[in-house]
């Protein structure tokens, strides 16, 4: 058995893993005999020091934990706790994979346990084995379109196993190298697919092939391809560098960050008088990053083209398909990955007609598309909205015949009543072209483009259909959209109450229904019974718009405490630093208040008192601890309070990515400096506070809203229109009443630049802060007023209350 010695845990623990190690390999060097010692069997000598060593293990797995495994793959301890007992009663709760080992660490087939040591203990984990049957393409190759005569492009596949138990699986250590395919086979008109042989398995690849044309790569540096702004600026848009996405890239380049403004001009002849407009790209529309970082996504999203960009053909404006859809992607095991930033898809844009005789030229012309990243900001990098990786633009050459002269709706769409705010729905609609030498074909739903999408306007709507620059219509009805009822689509977060309380809609969520099918949350709601609860109470109604619904309650015959109130420390005004106050425990005074009213002194032997000494800091607090089977904390904190002048260097910058914020000498009575430009600004503020309680922040500042030339009159800023106002990353309500205030005609009397330091303070009550470090951020909204005024800021004041 092994043992530690009572003395030094850690080196119990780290004997633990250094006899784990010694287990994995030959038992040469393990051995713990000493030479020349005297013992007679070689041991080392058992003294009167008690020692330590582990009895046994316990192992609980949560959903993350992977129970089947394949021929080949490594045991994964995701999702696994290990608990382990040592010989006197000690429960070590997680212990770290660091000091454990898996046996086997590999997994083989046929294996069906696998056994976790951990010293001396050891537990048997059972495990699926599965067999692998196939290969699944888990992402095509980035170039999907090929014309005549050219070979096939592999860059960019990745591929999975298939299991016999109908689940596809990641291929470790996946080198697209060891593909094979026929890399001399040239592409011929009717070629619909390539195969190809990995680890022994066959699999196909879909393509699509066209008679003629040309693929437009998107670099900085081509000829045909260029970037402009019409404000004359340089364009935003930037080659990408990630190695890892320049290799999923067709040809290893791409370009990413297109801003508002935009715009990617392609030029190109012709000898046909339509060509199909087709472009590979990929989502960036991020809902959730990952933890470790913020630019490795969990989850993108699908980004609609006509959203991104207006796509003008020789300067006539072209319809996009509302179907013209980047698709996102997800990380199916939950870890973040910069790959699915690249999924890359070709997407038609749709045929136009082009000249015979004279270049073309297409141009993207991005705009601000109203996609939103997590974090709520319009773009990925610094100020860049979410916009589209681009990889290129391909121009299909649509032959002589095969021209689209008109199209034909023949049959109408089975839906025909819409209510205001429904997009258009194509089922059962049938789309005819017809072509140059007499052939009619259907097209796709992508093929065509439908105006107006949304339905807007009431009553009877002519829709236009539209392809390749040929039209038809149809007829819808739209009535109106009207709130039909309200639900409960999220319960409150308290059901059961005591005596003397009022029931708390917190958590609820309330809904409007509409005769769309869709539903709304609202705010404007009542509820009944509104006031002090009794035990026969069981429903809660909530009414809004003449429409109810109920919400079950369960009302108990118990006390519970509304709060409580501490009495005997002193409410004197001190600063971080200063010596604290004396406490005479005999003077605190300990108040239980219920909700019945009823109300409880405790007596000293009931709690626990622990009393800071010292200089105060913010957050020194009374801490009372009651003994009850509550083991409730009760912290009262001293009135300490911290003033911190807004300078980047107190604050920890200013301003996103270092910000441009400007600091200038001023009259101001807190020391001459104050910060301007603050306008779309970020102030982080970070401090340190010893109690877990309720705070307040005062922030000084000055209004700089003019409404009259030469500064003769001020106008207030609401705090709330120019402001967001985060602690510790959850945001905090700004109250109406909050603001910087103005100054009259009067009070200005031509005092000029002089009126703007119209100092006043921004009080925030109720601050929640936590034991430890506090970080509170005042972002400040870009073009809150107009002409870009931001206040000017002097110190912010933290006092934990």
């Amino acid at each position: 058995m092994m043992k530690m010695k009572k003395s030094n845990r850690f080196a119990a623990v780290l004997s633990a893993v250094t006899l784990s190690v010694c287990m994995c390999v030959p038992f040469v060097g393990c051995d713990k005999r000493s030479e020349g010692s005297g013992e007679e069997d070689g041991r080392l000598p058992v003294d009167s020091v008690e020692e330590y060593y582990v009895t046994g293990i316990e192992i609980e797995t949560d959903e993350r934990f992977k129970t089947s495994y394949a021929d080949g793959e490594p045991f994964d301890t995701t999702g696994m706790t290990v608990k382990a007992t040592w010989n006197d009663g000690y429960v070590e709760e997680n212990v770290s994979s660091s000091k454990y080992y898996v046996v086997p660490s590999i997994i083989t087939d046929g294996v069906t346990s696998v056994t976790v040591h951990y010293g001396d203990a050891s537990k048997l984990l059972e495990i699926n084995p599965v067999k692998i049957t196939g290969v699944a393409v888990l992402r095509p190759p980035a170039m999907s379109t090929y014309f005549v005569g050219e070979t096939f492009r592999i860059d960019g596949l990745e591929l999975g196993w298939t299991l016999d138990d109908g689940t596809t699986r990641s291929i470790p250590n996946f080198d697209v190298t060891d593909v094979v395919f026929d890399a001399e086979h040239v592409f011929a008109s009717g070629d619909k697919s390539v195969s190809l042989e990995y680890a022994g398995y066959t699999f196909d690849i879909s393509v699509s092939v066209r008679g003629r044309g040309v693929k437009m790569e998107v670099t900085d540096e081509s000829e045909y391809v260029v970037m402009s702004r019409d404000d004359g600026k340089d364009p935003k848009c930037v080659m990408g560098t990630n190695a890892t996405l320049k290799a999923m890239a067709s040809n290893g380049d791409f370009m990413q960050n297109f801003a508002e403004g935009d715009i990617m001009t392609f030029t190109f002849d012709s000898d046909t008088a339509q060509v199909n407009l087709l472009f590979q790209g990929s989502s960036t529309y991020v809902t959730e990053y990952g933890k470790v970082t913020t630019w490795a996504p969990l989850v993108v999203e699908d980004m609609q083209v006509s959203r991104i960009f207006d796509l003008e053909v020789n300067g006539r404006s072209a319809p996009i398909s509302n179907h013209a859809i980047l698709p996102g992607a997800r990380a199916a095991d939950g870890k973040e990955d910069v790959k699915y930033l690249a999924n890359w898809t070709e997407v038609d844009l749709g045929i136009v007609n082009v000249y015979t005789d004279k270049p073309n030229v297409v141009k993207l012309k991005f705009k601000d598309n109203g996609y939103r990243n997590q974090d709520g900001n319009t773009g990925m990098v610094g100020t860049m909205m979410p916009a589209p990786y681009i990889d290129y633009l391909m121009i299909g050459v649509v032959e002589d015949g095969d021209t689209v002269t008109g199209i034909e709706i023949t049959t109408e769409p089975a839906k025909k009543e819409y209510v205001e705010g429904q997009s258009f729905d194509a089922a059962g609609m049938t789309v005819v072209a017809t072509h140059k030498d007499g052939r009619k074909t259907e097209l796709p739903r992508t093929a065509y483009n439908v105006t107006p999408n949304v339905m807007t306007e009431l009553g009877e709507n002519v829709l236009t259909i539209s392809h390749a620059e040929c039209t038809d219509s149809v007829t819808v009805n739209v009535i109106e959209r009207i709130m039909t009822g309200i639900e409960i689509t999220a319960e409150p977060t308290i059901k059961d109450y005591g005596i003397g309380q009022a029931f708390d809609p917190t958590g609820m969520i309330v809904s409007a229904e509409y005769n769309d099918g869709s539903t709304e949350p609202i705010t404007d709601y009542t509820f009944s019974p509104d006031g002090v609860l009794t035990d026969s109470d069981t429903v809660i109604t909530i009414s809004a718009y003449g429409f109810t619904a109920t919400v079950n309650v369960t009302v108990s015959n118990v006390e519970i405490v509304e709060s409580y109130t501490v009495t005997g420390v002193p409410t004197d005004a001190l600063s971080v630093g200063d010596p604290l106050p004396t406490i005479d425990a005999s003077a605190i005074t300990v108040t239980a208040h219920y909700y019945s009213g009823n109300t409880k002194t405790f007596s000293a032997s009931e709690y626990e008192l622990s009393v800071p000494t010292g200089n105060a800091e913010l957050g020194s607090a009374v801490v009372i601890t009651l003994k009850d089977e509550s083991g409730t904390k009760i912290a009262r904190c001293f009135n300490v309070s911290r003033k911190i002048e807004i300078l980047p260097s107190d604050a920890g910058g200013i301003g996103e990515n270092g910000g441009n914020a400007t600091i200038e000498t001023s009259t101001n009575p807190s020391g001459g400096k104050y910060v301007k430009n603050v306008n779309g600004q970020t102030l982080k503020i970070e401090f340190d506070a010893q109690e877990t309680n309720t705070g307040r922040l005062v922030l000084r500042g000055s209004s700089t809203r003019v409404t009259a030339d030469n500064f003769g009159e001020i106008g207030e800023m609401l705090a709330k229109k120019c402001m967001k106002l985060k602690v510790n990353g959850n945001e905090i309500v700004i109250a109406d009443n909050i603001r910087f205030i103005g100054k009259s005609k009067e009070d200005c009397n031509g005092k000029g630049v002089v009126n703007l330091g119209n100092w006043c303070d921004l009080v925030f009550d109720g601050i929640p802060f936590v034991s430890g470090k506090n970080t509170v951020e005042f972002s400040f909204i870009k073009d809150a007023y107009p002409n870009n005024p931001s206040p000017y800021l002097d110190t912010l004041t933290v006092a934990v209350v």
